[in-house]
């Protein structure tokens, strides 16, 4: 399913893949974020793969010539499915995945290219990165709060040889700034049940083989925030994914050292998932399951009631939000 182009520029033939994947993108921002790849300092070819077979998806792409292919998959797949086949094809030494909403610093891969070069026993490396708004405006504040937040504030530069802290803390930005190599990750292909949350799986599989990273913690990328991201949207996909890989994790012998925290992400994600279904008007078995699923892992108020009486929790909802209506000024 794929439009082959030639995947050599001037300066010599690519080792380095982004991997861009779409499903209706936004075009302004596809077109930004095709533009900051091939902008890098070293060169870059880029795959774009299509969830569908879009031609207007792949009219944009050939507007920018021989260094970039379009794929597509035939009909509509899923994020998993997308990414897995989009690896899969890879024949670059190293691959990243660019959001088509986000974009790359011109520094990028001219940082992390070097690094894998000189340390071959690293599966991957990463950097911090900026967080922008709808229009592209970096949000300085909101960036160092979730750089605190996923722990990268506290890292070195240079190797990272605690693969499992950054795994529980979710530190590696897996879809937003890391390069990886592309015979490692093609060892370990994107399930389906990993859904939207590919990129939490993909950062579980690469710690599978208990190998240093290398990070930088200059903000190398930008990714942009908006409703429409998973978890801003209460996407279940993204939940169900997410409870699937941490449950994985849990059932891993080698990563018995985190269980604890598996168990209770896992049981978070499955909460998560229960309300997002009951937002949605699911059928009341698969809200009850899933909150079953979060009271194994952990026992809380909320899955006890869910699991129970999911009539019940929405009845509670509603009239919180209705106190907490009247009480704002």
């Amino acid at each position: 399913m794929v439009a082959r182009r030639a995947m050599t520029s001037a300066s010599g033939a690519p080792r380095v893949t982004a991997i861009i994947t779409t499903y209706q993108p936004n075009f302004a921002f596809l077109r930004s974020a095709v533009a900051s790849a091939l902008a890098q300092r070293i060169p870059v070819h880029v795959l774009v793969s299509d969830s569908g077979a879009d031609d207007t998806v792949r009219r944009c792409v050939e507007e920018f010539g021989e260094r970039i292919t379009y794929r597509h998959n035939g009909h509509v797949v899923g994020p998993a499915e997308n990414h897995r086949r989009a690896i899969a094809e890879v024949r670059t030494p190293y691959f990243a995945l660019l959001g088509y909403d986000d974009t790359w610093e011109p520094e990028f891969l001219e940082t992390l290219v070097p690094a894998l070069d000189a340390n071959p026993d690293c599966v991957l490396a990463f950097s911090d990165h900026w967080f922008m708004n709808m229009q592209g405006h970096v949000d300085v504040a909101v960036t160092d709060r979730m750089t605190a937040h996923w722990g990268r504030a506290r890292l070195a530069a240079g190797r990272i040889d605690t693969q499992l802290a950054c795994l529980s803390a979710q530190t590696v930005p897996v879809a937003m700034s890391t390069l990886l190599r592309s015979e490692v990750a093609q060892r370990h292909p994107i399930p389906d049940e990993s859904g939207a949350a590919y990129d939490l799986w993909l950062h579980y599989a690469m710690a599978t083989e208990r190998r240093p990273y290398w990070y930088s913690p200059a903000r190398l990328t930008r990714w942009r925030f908006h409703d429409a991201g998973g978890t801003a949207t209460g996407n279940p996909d993204w939940y169900r994914g997410a409870a699937f890989t941490w449950d994985a994790v849990l059932s891993d012998p080698q990563f018995s050292t985190i269980h604890h925290t598996a168990s209770h992400r896992s049981a978070v994600a499955w909460l998560a998932l229960s309300k997002a279904l009951l937002r949605r008007g699911a059928a009341r078995t698969a809200v009850v399951e899933a909150a079953q699923c979060s009271w194994r892992h952990e026992r809380g108020v909320q899955s006890w009631i869910l699991s129970r009486w999911p009539e019940l929790f929405r009845v509670l909802r509603t009239a919180r939000r209705t106190v907490s209506g009247r009480a704002s000024p």
